[in-house]
């Protein structure tokens, strides 16, 4: 309880009054790609260089259309995104890392803040488009035709770690031209699955074996269009007070997190990357086949759900989502893009087992006695240099709600099944800062790595694979925008 000013913050009276408090968005054409843009291209945006823009409701909006054989878009339409920067006069703030997709994807399931399906194609689509039209069969997934014909759009993402600048309206009149580049991914996020018709029909289905894999697919941007909500404020105490704060401090300080990516083979079970970084608050790891990391090709299906046909040769995976001997095809179904295909790293099950079988086969089978037989179950703790975290190494039961905590949520609300959480979206995240409140004024709470060289090692021991994997550390931190006089800019991170 808050009792500074005597009376309780409930019984409080109080009125907060800003008069003159305009509202508007404006629509930005790029200036480059503003037509079109295929795979491992570019968009320019320029942003005003006179508003009070909030970072958190801004977005990219755009269609898209595309080419080979049954192509599909994956779950989440950020998946079409491989970086994110913005400069400001040139000098870059936010310098972002070249695996923006997959980190906006496990955020997602980690952080439970994950993109909805109807502006941001959540799920694997089979058989119908986001419009509601059927996909013939051997048909690509586009959207040439319908609401995003004519220059209409038809998805939208935000400004992802961007988003979440505080304060999350910043004044652009205080720095230099600000300008966001969107880098598109590589093709090899374009899925491919076997046909058109919906999982459980026939041997039609999305399984990794029978997947058609179309060495043509690729994916085309279109119409991208930047929309800026924006306010200005009649009233000029709010700019004199910022002039005044930098007279008094010398400058004005805003927030942002950042994650930092390393990606190396899990050999031996162990990986080791150097960090250097004023304010380090979480790292997350996943584990990907390194195989599949930039394959082109099929859907793999997510453990729990409906598969494929529902009889006892094949069908949903346990604790099925589906109905038990119900009605062949019955039964939810869901799918992910192979390069979002994060498992544990265990040995049993292989890494290539079989997916296609009654209750996933044995890909997704974590009762066999093999998963403890090759020196124990899987275990994993980080180490900073000498110092490891947690001190004992953990389980896969312990790292999910170690995860939990260091994500700052009560539960993922979308991982569903133990199953699920071993077998698609598994990752391990341990915090090094205090938890914050969602849109509360951030703290600078995390370990300082700069002084001296810091070395993160990732140690893994048991049933671990140790030749097929790659992990993926992401290490997120929070960068210091400083704003003087002059529009000068420096950035501490």
């Amino acid at each position: 309880m808050d009792m500074s000013k005597g009376i309780a913050p409930a019984l409080a009276f109080g009125l907060m009054k800003i008069q003159g408090v305009s509202v508007n968005s404006f629509e930005i054409t790029p200036t480059s790609g503003s037509s079109s843009v295929t795979s491992n291209s570019q968009i320019r945006i320029t942003l005003p260089t006179n508003c009070l823009m909030d970072f958190k409701t801004s977005r990219l909006y755009f269609s898209v259309e595309l080419a080979g054989n049954a192509a599909r878009l994956p779950a989440g339409i950020k998946s079409l995104f491989s970086r994110l920067t913005m400069s400001a006069g040139g000098s870059v703030i936010y310098q972002g890392s070249n695996f923006l997709n997959i980190q906006e994807y496990v955020r997602g399931f980690a952080e439970n803040d994950g993109e909805g399906g109807i502006n941001g194609h959540s799920e694997v689509l089979v058989s119908s488009s986001v419009q509601g039209s059927a996909i013939a069969a051997t048909a690509a997934e586009t959207y040439a035709a319908g609401l995003s014909a004519g220059n209409g759009t038809l998805f939208s993402i935000d400004l992802c770690e961007l988003s979440k600048m505080s304060p999350r309206i910043c004044d652009t009149s205080l720095l230099p031209n600000l300008e966001l580049i969107f880098y598109t991914a590589g093709r090899n996020v374009v899925c491919a699955p076997k046909g058109n018709l919906p999982s459980g029909t026939g041997t039609n289905d999305m399984d990794i074996i029978n997947a058609t894999s179309s060495t043509n697919q690729d994916f085309t941007i279109v119409a991208p269009r930047f929309v800026v909500n924006a306010y200005s404020l009649l009233d000029g105490s709010y700019a004199m007070s910022l002039r005044q704060r930098m007279e008094d401090l010398g400058f004005l300080e805003a927030m942002f997190p950042q994650t930092l990516c390393f990606s190396q083979p899990f050999t031996g079970g162990n990986a080791r990357f150097a960090l250097s970084a004023a304010c380090l608050d979480k790292i997350t790891c996943i584990w990907r086949r390194s195989v599949k990391v930039n394959a082109t090709g099929p859907c793999v299906p997510v453990a729990g759900y409906l598969t494929s046909v529902n009889t006892g040769l094949k069908g949903p995976g346990v604790p099925s989502l589906g109905t038990s001997g119900g009605a062949v095809g019955s039964g939810l179904a869901a799918y992910q893009g192979q390069y979002q295909h994060c498992s544990a790293p265990l040995s049993v099950p292989a890494f290539n087992a079989n997916n296609a079988g009654g209750a996933m086969a044995t890909a997704a089978d974590f009762g066999v006695a093999g998963v403890t037989n090759a020196g124990g179950q899987f275990r994993c703790q980080y180490a900073i240099n000498s110092a490891r975290v947690p001190q004992f190494q953990a389980d896969t039961t312990q790292w999910y709600d170690l995860s939990k905590w260091a994500n700052n949520v009560v539960e993922h609300d979308d991982i569903k099944s133990k199953v699920e959480y071993l077998y698609n979206k598994f990752h391990t995240a341990y915090p090094f800062n205090l938890p914050q409140e969602p849109w509360g004024k951030p703290a600078c709470t995390g370990i300082d790595t700069r002084s001296s060289n810091t070395f993160v090692e990732i140690l893994g021991s048991g049933n671990v694979d140790q030749a097929n994997y790659d992990v993926l550390a992401m290490a997120k931190i929070s960068s210091i925008l400083r704003i003087g006089q002059g529009k000068a800019i420096e950035v501490v991170q």
